[in-house]
């Protein structure tokens, strides 16, 4: 509904009589109506990030087009600190913009004109802290976009930020400057390796996280800090926790933690916050195909008993390429997780790492069947009986059974429900279907 009222047209109140002395005061009762036409498509617009889910990312992107220019006219036309638009603040309507474009589909329509407005108030550092803060957050959100970023990565562009960030007395204005020149890549990126030259596994876990969630995380730090005395794999071992909820995907500064972290070639587990929420946008980038740990629905120690898992087989690879004398200074990245190990496993290896014994793989290698094109694995269907299963293997080649494997090895739960939502169960009536399944894919890669 609220959408809806974004499109209203601005000839919905429409002056279709002469203009006269005697109407006059008609006229200028039209001309009201018609500014509050505005004010409701205005509002509307900016009503929409505040109450919509990431599966309607779309609405907002499909309803932003005629609102931004308008709302850009608007901030256009500021020339002073009281003046209001259809009863919002200048402040407002620059937050406002700010909370449009957190949202990525948006970044389309955002031009040179709206940089350069936003530009010219970042400019004056003597207003208001919490305009330059709102203007600031606006360009921030902004700043991820790469058409966005050729707008603001000229010399005036980055000297009026530069000013910003040294002379602002808003720390919220300085940080976030801060953060623009560093997607822009004005600021150095510094690069570790990914081994530490010192015994390959220092590091610590560090946990990425918006504050909506804080207590579950500090529920995690808790428990990891008890599992150091038991054993030092995971104060040793250098790995990120994603926390994702919405509030973390709509977080810039969340964010740029995420994403350097990926740069950095960081081992990552993302660990779910929100019931039902689907990672989209830079952060379903980010997840991939990694398998997350569910804490929004399972009980706390079922879910940390997934992580720790997690935590293990990070610690196991980093071991393996040690062992196997990797050059720590060519910048590797790490293998991405998703291929485990038993706790009993973990520890023994952690007790001959200090022994310094080599640790012995417990996954397997490749298997051939992983050269297998989509037909391939179409054919071995029809081989077991089980072509009825075609369409939901539609585009799956030997690679992805390989890892169906995996996830069947090391994440059961993960991957029986990965079964029970992929596969068509209309076609499907019979649970001999998943059992053979099971029984032929266990075959295949023994």
């Amino acid at each position: 509904i609220v959408a809806q009222y974004t499109k209203l047209s601005s000839d919905t109140i429409r002056i279709q009589f002469p203009e006269t002395s005697v109407n006059q005061d008609y006229i200028t009762s039209i001309k009201e109506l018609q500014d509050v036409v505005s004010a409701i498509r205005v509002t509307s617009c900016l009503l929409l990030p505040l109450i919509m889910n990431e599966d309607e990312d779309n609405i907002l992107a499909a309803n932003t087009s005629d609102v931004l220019p308008l709302l850009s006219g608007m901030i256009q036309m500021y020339n002073g600190h009281d003046q209001r638009f259809y009863g919002f603040s200048f402040t407002e309507l620059v937050d406002g913009l700010s909370k449009l474009m957190v949202r990525g589909r948006t970044h389309k329509y955002i031009d040179q004109s709206l940089v350069n407005i936003l530009l010219n108030i970042l400019k004056n550092t003597n207003q208001e802290d919490s305009l330059l803060e709102c203007v600031s957050n606006a360009i921030l959100n902004a700043s991820f976009d790469e058409k966005v970023q050729t707008l603001l990565d000229t010399d005036r562009a980055i000297e009026i930020i530069v000013s910003a960030r040294n002379d602002s007395t808003s720390q919220l204005v300085q940080k976030n400057c801060e953060a623009i020149l560093w997607t822009l890549n004005r600021i150095p990126h510094r690069r570790v390796s990914t081994i530490s030259q010192a015994c390959g596994l220092e590091g610590h876990i560090m946990i990425s996280y918006n504050r909506s969630v804080t207590a579950m995380c500090l529920k995690i730090r808790d428990r990891l800090k008890f599992l150091e005395s038991m054993a030092e794999a995971v104060e040793k071992s250098s790995i990120i926790l994603i926390c994702m909820n919405e509030q973390y995907k709509q977080s810039y500064y969340c964010r740029l933690e995420a994403e350097y972290a990926t740069e950095l070639r960081k081992p990552c587990i993302p660990c779910l916050m929100q019931p039902r929420f689907r990672p989209y946008g830079w952060l379903g980038i980010i997840k991939g195909a990694k398998i997350h740990v569910d804490f929004a629905t399972l009980p706390f120690e079922e879910a940390f008993s997934t992580l720790i898992r997690e935590v293990e087989t990070i610690k196991q690879d980093d071991l393996q390429e040690v062992n196997n004398g990797i050059d720590k200074n060519n910048g590797k990245a790490h293998r991405p997780h998703g291929t485990g190990f038993s706790t009993i496993d973990a520890i023994n290896s952690m007790i001959e790492s200090k022994q310094n014994k080599p640790v012995k793989p417990t996954v397997q290698q490749e298997h051939i069947t992983t050269s297998w094109d989509t037909t391939s694995v179409q054919q071995w269907l029809e081989r077991i009986e089980l072509s009825n299963l075609g369409r939901a293997f539609t585009n799956v080649d030997g690679k992805l059974l390989w890892h169906l494997y995996q996830m069947k090895q090391l994440a059961a739960d993960a991957y029986y429900k990965f079964l029970d939502k992929y596969i068509d169960r209309v076609h499907i009536a019979r649970m001999s279907d998943i059992l053979k399944l099971d029984h032929e894919l266990e075959s295949l890669f023994q």
